[in-house]
């Protein structure tokens, strides 16, 4: 591989990561809050929220990587291209065809991992996630964490203070 090629992957690669990263960080904690309103309201055991959350960011994870391939690599040929590097390798001879290499032999090795994925660890992760749904919906208790009413009214005189009553000037 040459250097060229080494340095393309790598821009190619280290956007990627971050692309999916971001994304991975989105998609989990969207899952966490709505698994935790589904804790709050009691239709969900709080002892199962661990185990949901990582089976639908793992299915999630799945879907996001071919996105933030596109992502990623827009913006690292974006950057080569604002940075006038694709300007000074078209001048120095490079041609478009030339870059094929780099981009194949980080998207092949990757799609190759990703139809593994989806042919094995995909059904996997569904079966496992109907058994739990199918066990919360056999749990009699299926209770979560109880809601809390934090606008209820307050009581009068539920609150009696401290300190003496003090006197304004205004009030003599």
């Amino acid at each position: 591989m040459s250097i060229i090629n080494r340095y393309l992957f790598k821009e190619i690669a280290l956007s990627f990561a971050a692309t999916l990263l971001v994304l991975t960080l989105i998609i989990v904690g969207n899952t966490f809050v709505r698994l935790l309103a589904d804790a709050s309201t009691g239709n969900l055991p709080t002892d199962l929220v661990g185990s949901l959350l990582g089976y639908g960011s793992l299915k999630q994870l799945i879907r996001l990587i071919p996105v933030a391939l596109l992502i990623g690599m827009m913006l690292a040929f974006s950057r080569l291209y604002r940075d006038s590097e694709m300007s000074a390798l078209r001048a120095a001879g490079v041609a478009p065809r030339h870059f094929y290499r780099a981009i194949f032999s980080f998207v092949l090795p990757l799609t190759l991992v990703l139809a593994l994925l989806v042919i094995f660890a995909s059904p996997w992760l569904e079966s496992n996630t109907a058994k739990l749904r199918s066990e919360i919906s056999e749990r009699p208790e299926a209770a979560g964490i109880p809601p809390v009413n934090s606008l209820a009214p307050v009581q009068p005189n539920a609150i009696t203070p401290r300190w003496p009553k003090l006197s304004t000037p205004a009030a003599r």
